[in-house]
C-alpha cells in the first residue's frame, strides 16, 4: 500500500491553502480542486516524491481523479 499522506498534504497546502482541510481518499480532485495546470504540478510532485516517471499515456483524468486513483497508479508502477 502506497502512503498517500504526502500527496494529501501537498494538495492541502498548494490548492486548498489549509493544512487541515478535509480531503477524503475518494474525493474528486479534478476539476473541482485543481485544473490541468494543477495536474502538471501534482505530477511533478508525485514523480519527485515517489521516484517514478509518469508516462504521457498515463496522464489521464482517471489516474488523477482522486487520491485513491493516484495511489492505484503508484501501486501499479511500483509493483
Amino acid at each position: 500500500m502506497v502512503d498517500i499522506e504526502p500527496i494529501r498534504s501537498f494538495i492541502r497546502q498548494k490548492f486548498l491553502f489549509d493544512d487541515n482541510a478535509p480531503l477524503a481518499d475518494d474525493q474528486e480532485l479534478y476539476p473541482s480542486i485543481f485544473d490541468s495546470l494543477g495536474v502538471l504540478e501534482l505530477v511533478a510532485f508525485v514523480e519527485k516524491t515517489y521516484s517514478v516517471n509518469i508516462e504521457d499515456d498515463e496522464l489521464l483524468v482517471t489516474n488523477f481523479q482522486s487520491l485513491a486513483a493516484i495511489a492505484a497508479l503508484l501501486e501499479s508502477k511500483q509493483g
